[in-house]
């Protein structure tokens, strides 16, 4: 993990975290970067649920043209009562209802950046994998 804060003696959890992508070149990252998100995210969450997820496009925010992002969708959207806010239907390291989170790909890492809710807690558009 690259980032983590403390308030009060209370851990929260790291803004970013890192991994490494097994990605060599900018051309093996346009074929590979979605595989190797899909083995992080597959690590980090329950079997049946990661089975029903499938890796789209991170809408949300543009990237810079340098990255790709991707963020975990259920394969079959179920419907949520207005107003509800619900549980994050593919778990924590999947798409978020109440918050911003993505999978983003670098030539050598993946980071998987958390960046709030209504204000960034940084500037996402300046990470920078250093090799």
């Amino acid at each position: 993990m690259i980032a983590a804060s403390r308030l009060s003696g209370l851990a929260l959890r790291g803004c970013v975290e890192a991994f490494r992508s097994g990605i060599s070149s900018d051309a093996e990252r346009a074929v590979k970067g979605a595989a190797a998100v899909k083995r992080i995210f597959a690590a980090h969450t329950e079997k049946a649920l990661a089975a029903r997820c499938v890796a789209r496009p991170f809408q949300g925010m543009t990237a810079r043209k340098d990255v790709q992002r991707f963020t975990f969708v259920l394969k079959k959207p179920v419907p949520t009562p207005e107003g509800d806010v619900p549980a994050p239907p593919c778990g924590e390291w999947g798409d978020s209802p109440d918050g911003i989170q993505y999978f983003e790909v670098h030539p050598t890492k993946i980071f998987f950046v958390r960046v709030g809710q209504d204000i960034p807690l940084f500037d996402e558009q300046t990470l920078r994998s250093a090799k």
